[in-house]
């Protein structure tokens, strides 16, 4: 007469299988976990952190817009984007600086009427606030603000990075008490 197989010991989590199978379980985890916290740390120092420093510690000056411009971001790729910059004349701690000027977000237009309508809002010749960076006085900006799309890019990676996170604690549970 054959023996019963007891279907729930043969099939339970990390039994029957190789040091390796159950070694890909943690593996996998861990390197789910530290691939999401580098995405995180990633998308936060470029995308958040330079935010921060401008709208909380760039110190605020008077400036003198000398020149306008619409750069290309490639001159080798067609319809790569471009980028407004201005020409800023100021002084910081008694020291004169001319710098290359443009909003915090970078931001790309692809439509030149985009740029022509940012542009419009400064004029050749005027004194208008800007913000430098206090440790580097010739980083300076137009613009400050935040750019909600990269703030909420931030977050999801954020959940995403705490999902994983949970999900690796869950499985380490479940594994204890097998």
């Amino acid at each position: 007469m054959a023996d019963k197989i007891n279907w729930q010991e043969h099939t339970a989590p990390g039994k029957n299988k190789s040091r390796w199978q159950r070694l890909g379980g943690w593996a996998g985890h861990l390197t789910k976990i530290i691939f999401c916290l580098v995405f995180v740390f990633i998308a936060f120092y470029y995308l958040v952190w330079p935010q921060i420093q401008v709208n909380y510690f760039y110190k605020t000056t008077q400036c003198l817009i000398l020149s306008k411009q619409l750069q290309p971001l490639s001159k080798h790729v067609k319809n790569s984007g471009f980028q407004a910059r201005f020409l800023a004349f100021y002084e910081v701690n008694n020291k004169i600086y001319n710098s290359w000027a443009n909003d915090i977000l970078n931001t790309i237009y692809t439509n030149p009427d985009a740029y022509q309508a940012v542009a419009d809002q400064f004029k050749t010749g005027d004194y208008y606030m800007c913000w430098y960076d206090p440790k580097h006085p010739e980083k300076l900006v137009l613009k400050r603000g935040w750019d909600h799309m990269s703030i909420i890019f931030f977050v999801l990676t954020l959940i995403v990075a705490l999902t994983s996170v949970t999900r690796f604690y869950r499985w380490l549970h479940q594994r204890k008490q097998t």
